[in-house]
C-alpha cells in the first residue's frame, strides 16, 4: 500500500510541474515505473506531448475610457523678466504755462524790549514777524539794539520768531524779528 501511495504522489507532482506553465517549451519525456517484487506492477506513461513556441503578439486593443480629471497642480515659479519694450514716440509739446510774477516782501515784527534783568537775567520777550496766509515763509532773521544776547531765532509755522536777553540789569536792549514772504501772482 505504501508503494501505491508513493507512486500516486510522484505522478501528481510530475503532472503539476508539466501543466504549470504553457509558455515553456519542454522536450518529450517518457516515464516508466517498475515496482517489482511479488506484488509489484509495471506502469509506462509513454512520451509526454510537447508545447510549441509562443505565437506572435496579437493586434493592439482599443484605447480605454478617459480617466477622471486630476487635482489642480501647484502654482509654478514666476517667469523671468521680459525684454524692455521699445522707446515710445515723443509726445506733443504742451501749452505754455501762464506767466506769473514772484512777489517778495520783508515783514517787520514787533519790537520786543528784552527782559528786565531779574533773578540772574532770565526774562525774555519775543518778536514775531508773520507772512499772510497766501504767502510762503522763505527766510527770516532779527535786529537787536543795545547789549543783548539773542537766545532764539527760528521759523515757527508761517512766521519768524526772535528772542533776546540783556547782558546785565543796567543794559536796555530791544529785539525785532523779520520774515521774508513770497507768493506767485498772475501776470497782469
Amino acid at each position: 500500500m505504501n508503494t501505491l501511495i508513493s507512486f500516486l504522489s510522484f505522478l501528481i507532482l510530475v503532472i503539476s510541474i508539466w501543466t504549470s506553465s504553457s509558455t515553456i517549451v519542454r522536450p518529450a519525456i517518457g516515464l516508466e515505473f517498475d515496482f517489482g517484487g511479488p506484488n509489484g506492477f509495471h506502469f509506462d506513461l509513454g512520451d509526454f506531448p510537447t508545447v510549441g513556441e509562443q505565437g506572435p503578439l496579437g493586434p493592439q486593443g482599443d484605447p480605454g475610457p478617459q480617466g477622471e480629471k486630476g487635482d489642480k497642480g501647484d502654482k509654478g515659479d514666476t517667469g523671468a523678466q521680459g525684454l524692455q519694450g521699445e522707446k515710445g514716440d515723443k509726445g506733443d509739446k504742451g501749452d505754455a504755462a501762464p506767466s506769473q510774477d514772484l512777489t517778495v516782501r520783508t515783514v517787520e515784527g514787533n519790537v520786543a524790549r528784552d527782559g528786565t534783568c531779574v533773578d540772574g537775567c532770565s526774562d525774555t520777550e519775543k518778536s514775531v514777524a508773520s507772512c499772510n496766509s497766501d504767502e510762503v515763509l522763505t527766510g527770516g532773521g532779527f535786529h537787536k539794539s543795545g547789549l543783548a544776547w539773542t537766545t532764539d531765532s527760528k521759523p515757527v509755522g508761517n512766521s519768524w520768531e526772535a528772542k533776546g536777553q540783556p547782558r546785565s540789569a543796567q543794559d536796555v536792549s530791544y529785539t525785532q524779528a523779520y520774515a521774508q514772504c513770497q507768493k506767485l501772482e498772475p501776470q497782469s
